[in-house]
């Protein structure tokens, strides 16, 4: 096997652990089966189980839907397939979403609303027929864009053309986790229990949870009933919203879904297909509007699962439809759709931690190589951010460590908190430092963000620099920083989620198939998940050195310790707070 993997692989000298991920992949998707693979940041876990896939694809004649889970890492995984295809023919396609491409994009894109709008009203020529596209490579967003806009078509329909006849298809994750999307893609594409492939794959639980997750506005909901309907036959949903409405509890139980029969929620469907026939306009260009739409849509399939359903009223306005555990839904998302499933994530916490989460069994695969740099890695003692301890004292003291810090890190380095708010509270207090600041913002657009981004990646050679991150935001995970572009990273803090009544329902629930991990797998894994995450931006790439540094007390805990993946677990070094500019001092200058 070893000979035919190598066909696949891209590159002359196989790091350790590629070849046993790439077979160990082969193997899980011939079989059928499902396989997560936890394995550290920079290892080359994309090559490896693309390498496999696509020897699984040739022999069994499936072809592989390979899930990110941005359009950045859409591109990185193109990056990859080009470097096979040098070695071995690869015809893939990479679909990003439609509002990513379309040069028209108002931010109003809602299933494809907007587009036959603007077709109709001929504010779009993009519109010839898409019939055959030729060889077009590589196939990066902007090429993809630019080579359809030169042709007179549509980005989208360019996209979606080349993969009806891909082995391999590249996607977001809304193509699988969103339901309307995945009926779109696999109708327009032709899938037949493809392979899957899943990218950064430790939040998969959650997205699981999206496809039957909805919000909507309360008052759109009735009026879509009212107004678009000319008969009372939705009565049983009607009194679905009436019984939430008024109801003094902050969660209903799904089993309120029994007033909705199955024949209401087939008319409900004809109903709403109808009704965008003759669409009011206004109406189709407002969010609220098609967030109850997608509310409404969901019903159908949430009547046969209300068992695993929740209602929760948000604010006086809102209205939340909830799944509470991804087990009772996996088989429908996934389970069932696909011949053979990979997950892929440098975070997932072990065999029990997802196999409890997901309410699965599965093969699990963990890769620890030998690291090439000197990689030191301390929990800070002396020092938490638990809600109870958040004091101008705190961040002050905060600030006067980490300020010592970034004049002995060579390059440049990231500084990440529980939240945005923690974030400035701390920065605020900060005097001097010797290294330009970049701060995070969730006022920044994607487009700032990434220009900002890009020139912090610049410093690293430029005397360093110093980046304020948020834990679980969108600069500690899936950004690759290589080199000296984050030489160490500090993660100030254990970012628990604070507690709500649905959060302990799930919690509760796991704790009857699995006494005791119910506070585990729904408060402290998914907290470890985002510190280790952060952390591991400051691994990827060749450099001489990295330092690690995760300042709370409560990562002294054996239930926080056991959710952290082996390269850290057997690194672990203890210092006091206080003492860390001196310990960064000595690692740096010998």
């Amino acid at each position: 096997m070893l000979r035919d993997i190598l066909r696949y692989f891209p590159y002359e000298d196989p790091r350790e652990g590629q070849i046993e991920i790439a077979a160990r992949t082969y193997e899980t998707l011939v079989r059928g089966e499902t396989l997560a693979i936890e394995a550290p940041n920079g290892i080359g876990k994309t090559s490896a189980v693309l390498s496999g896939a696509l020897l699984a694809s040739e022999r069994s004649g499936r072809r592989i839907l390979y899930l990110t889970r941005t359009h950045s890492q859409t591109d990185r995984v193109v990056e990859e397939v080009e470097k096979i295809s040098k070695k071995a023919e690869v015809v893939y396609a990479p679909i990003r979403g439609m509002a990513s491409l379309c040069p028209f994009n108002t931010g109003l894109f809602r299933e494809g609303i907007f587009c036959s709008f603007i077709v109709k009203k001929r504010i779009c020529n993009y519109t010839k027929s898409v019939d055959e596209v030729g060889d077009v490579r590589p196939l990066f967003t902007e090429k993809v864009i630019s080579e359809a806009l030169k042709r007179g078509q549509c980005p989208y329909a360019f996209s979606i053309r080349l993969a009806k006849d891909s082995t391999l298809i590249i996607a977001n994750y809304i193509y699988v986790f969103d339901m309307f999307y995945y009926n779109y893609l696999f109708e327009k594409i032709r899938l037949e229990k493809p392979f899957l492939i899943i990218d950064e794959a430790h939040n998969v639980s959650d997205r699981i949870l999206d496809f039957l997750r909805a919000r909507a506005r309360i008052d759109r909901l009735y009026d879509i009933l009212s107004r678009y309907s000319s008969d009372t036959g939705f009565n049983g949903i009607i009194r679905l919203l009436d019984e939430v409405c008024e109801s003094n509890s902050k969660i209903v139980s799904g089993e309120i879904l029994k007033f909705v029969s199955k024949d209401e929620t087939i008319k409900l469907r004809e109903f709403l297909d109808k009704m965008f026939e003759k669409p009011e306009e206004a109406d189709f260009m407002d969010n609220s509007f098609m967030d109850a739409v997608k509310f409404l849509r969901k019903l159908e399939i949430a009547r046969e699962n209300a068992g695993n359903i929740v209602f929760c009223r948000e604010g006086k306005a809102d209205l939340l439809m909830e799944p509470i555990l991804p087990r009772n839904l996996y088989g429908k998302v996934l389970g069932d759709k696909f011949s053979g499933i990979v997950m892929i994530s440098g975070t997932f916490g072990g065999k029990e931690a997802l196999s409890t989460e997901l309410g699965i069994d599965l093969d699990y695969m963990e890769i620890n190589p030998r690291r090439e740099e000197e990689l030191s890695v301390f929990i800070a003692e002396g020092i938490t951010t638990s809600y109870r301890k958040r004091e101008k004292e705190l961040y002050k003291a905060i600030a006067e460590v980490i300020s010592e810090i970034p004049s002995t890190v060579e390059g440049n380095i990231g500084i990440f908190f529980p939240s945005y708010q923690f974030m400035e509270r701390v920065y605020e207090e900060v005097r001097s430092m010797d290294k330009p600041v970049f701060l995070e913002s969730r006022e920044k657009t994607a487009r700032e963000n990434r220009e900002m981004i890009e020139n912090f990646k610049k410093m690293a050679d430029a005397g360093g620099a110093v980046l304020f991150g948020v834990l679980g935001g969108r600069n500690s995970e899936g950004e690759d920083f290589i080199g000296k572009e984050m030489s160490s990273a500090i993660v100030v803090g254990l970012p628990y989620r604070k507690p709500n009544d649905l959060m302990r329902l799930r919690a509760s629930k796991i704790n009857e198939k699995s006494p005791g991990m119910g506070y585990k797998v729904v408060f402290t894994l998914p907290a470890v998940r985002m510190a280790v995450q952060a952390a591991a931006r400051s691994t990827r790439g060749h450099r001489k050195k990295v330092t690690v540094v995760f300042a709370d007390d409560r990562y002294k805990r054996s239930d926080v310790i056991e959710f952290l993946p082996s390269w850290i677990k057997e690194r672990i070094s203890y210092v006091k707070w206080g003492d860390l500019p001196g310990v960064f001092k000595r690692i740096w200058e010998t």
